[in-house]
Parts: C-alpha cells; structure tokens; sequence
C-alpha cells in the first residue's frame, strides 16, 4: 500500500508541471539474473541430511509491455508495466542414496511495475526507482520429480526491489540498460518438509529494453 501510494503522489506532481511532452509506447527486452555459486543443505522430518540444492545456472529472461514517459523540463518519471520470464538451472543431489547430481529447472513468471525518476540531458536518462514485483505462475522439475511429496513452493504475492539506469531517446525509439535489486533473499520461497529456506544473498539482474513510442 505504501508503495502504491508512494507511485500515486510522484505522478500527480509530474502531471502539475507537465510541459506537453508525454510518450506512449511499447517494449521487450532480454534480463539476465546474477546469483553467487550457493548450496542449501536440506533436512528431513527426521533431521537428518536429505538434500542439497545449488544454483547452477541463470538462464537469460525476457519480458514485454508497455511505457509512459512524461518529461518537465530536464526531469522525466516513465512508469512501466512488464510481463517477465525467468528460468534459473539447479543441481540437485540425493544425500540419503548418493545418486549422481540432477538438474532441475524452475521458470518464474512474474508482472514487473518499475517506475524511473530521474534527469534527462538531450537523449540521454539517467535514473533510479522502485519496481514492484507480481508473481504470476512457477514450473519445476522438483514438484514434477521424486521429491514433489516434499518440496511445496509458496512464493510471496507482491516483492519489491529497486532498479537503475541509463537509457538513451533516439526519434520514437528508446533503449535502456539497467541494474535491478532486490531486498529479499533468493529462493525464499523453497520449503521441503515444512521447513522455509533460502540462499544467503539477494540476486540482481542486468536488463537490457528496446522500446518504440507512439
């Protein structure tokens, strides 16, 4: 509520002082996911060592949606709404048989709410904001594997992060480069046996958009 409240205000400002220059458009994009190399060590109802699952690989994400871009004089507030997909690679190991590892895989979706403040000098922006995410839906091969009985995921229905940037405005075509992190801890919503886990850091991500305005 906060947050929305928070998006609410900053707008009704920028539309008091508004200097006609309103952009409209669409976007996609390619997101890449940064995670240092971690393990969880998982324990059965019997406190006994049952699993470990590490991060293997991020693999890159896409998402697509739409833009507003208002600008007053040198500052500019561009309210975004993307619908992403992630997918991260995990190795899992059965520590109660010791069978070779397995990779399994699980793909996010999420809806995105980033809103850039910032400056703007010629075709350049330069800015920084919060960004909402809206989970959506998750697919894994750990549900779908031998230990589906005992991992039951529960993710959060609304997160919150920030992200930055640069982006540069060439005639109606507008592309951005930016960082996004998070204050939550990465695979927080992994429980096996009724237990919570989660890997010690947050992750990032680097994004990269290509947008067209109308």
């Amino acid at each position: 509520m906060i947050i929305r409240l928070i998006y609410l205000v900053v707008f009704l400002c920028f539309l008091g002082q508004l200097s006609g220059q309103t952009k409209f458009g669409i976007r996609a994009g390619l997101n890449t996911t940064s995670i240092d190399p971690n393990s969880l060590l998982i324990l059965n109802n019997n406190d006994a060592e049952e699993l470990r699952l590490g991060l293997e690989r991020a693999r890159y994400g896409y998402h697509l949606g739409v833009f507003l871009q208002l600008q007053a004089d040198f500052l500019f507030i561009q309210p975004e709404v993307w619908f992403r997909s992630n997918s991260i690679d995990y190795k899992l190991e059965d520590l109660q048989v010791g069978t070779v590892n397995t990779i399994v895989t699980e793909q996010y979706q999420y809806l995105d709410i980033p809103v850039l403040l910032g400056l703007k000098l010629g075709p350049l922006r330069l800015g920084c904001g919060p960004v909402g995410h809206l989970f959506i839906n998750s697919t894994s091969d750990i549900q779908e594997g031998n230990f589906g009985d005992d991992y039951d995921p529960r993710f959060r229905e609304l997160t919150v992060g920030y992200i930055a940037g640069l982006g540069i405005d060439i005639w109606n075509f507008h592309i951005d480069f930016n960082y996004e992190g998070s204050f939550q801890n990465f695979g927080d919503h992994f429980y096996f046996f009724g237990e919570r886990y989660a890997f010690d850091r947050s992750a990032a991500r680097i994004i990269g958009t290509i947008g067209i305005s109308f």
